[in-house]
């Protein structure tokens, strides 16, 4: 398994955004990429991951959760190459894709591109659950400041 998903165990594209440039991606969470690695060293003393859990980065709307632009959103979450993705699913059970185009302007990085919508009330709501010293007000401003780019759905 490891060699059949080397690229995804050597490397960490959230990190290395030079990795990241004209290979199809997508956002898993950081949790199971852990797990993964901590099984693939030492077998024997870490079970094996059951699942890719990515239906927690959806809301009741099935709209994304998370805003793939937003640094704090990504903490949590790792980005792997759509082809890793794809292996990923024959192996365990998974929940939906959550594919991420890296965006260019001028030759630099300008963000990801996702064909999900975000569902900003849901986000807001979470974002003030997971960082209560943020008043809602700030929060929100912060949220409606950024920049989100959707792809066009062909």
């Amino acid at each position: 398994m490891q060699n059949r998903l080397r690229r995804m165990y050597d490397n960490d594209f959230s990190s290395q955004t030079s990795l990241l440039e004209d290979t199809p991606l997508c956002v898993i969470p950081e949790a199971f990429l852990q797990d993964w690695k901590q099984w693939l060293f030492r077998p024997t003393e870490f079970p094996r991951p059951a699942s890719v859990d990515t239906a927690a980065l959806f809301c009741e709307h099935n709209l994304l959760l998370v805003d793939p632009n937003s640094p704090g959103d990504m903490d949590s979450l790792s980005v792997i190459a759509i082809a890793d993705w794809e292996i990923l699913r024959g192996l365990y059970e998974t929940g939906p894709v959550v594919a991420i185009e890296r965006l260019m302007v001028e030759g630099a990085h300008s963000g990801f591109a996702h064909g999900i919508d975000v569902c900003q009330d849901c986000r807001t709501r979470r974002c003030a659950v997971t960082s209560p010293l943020l008043g809602g007000a700030r929060l929100t401003g912060l949220i409606t400041g950024l920049q989100i780019t959707k792809r066009r759905k062909s």
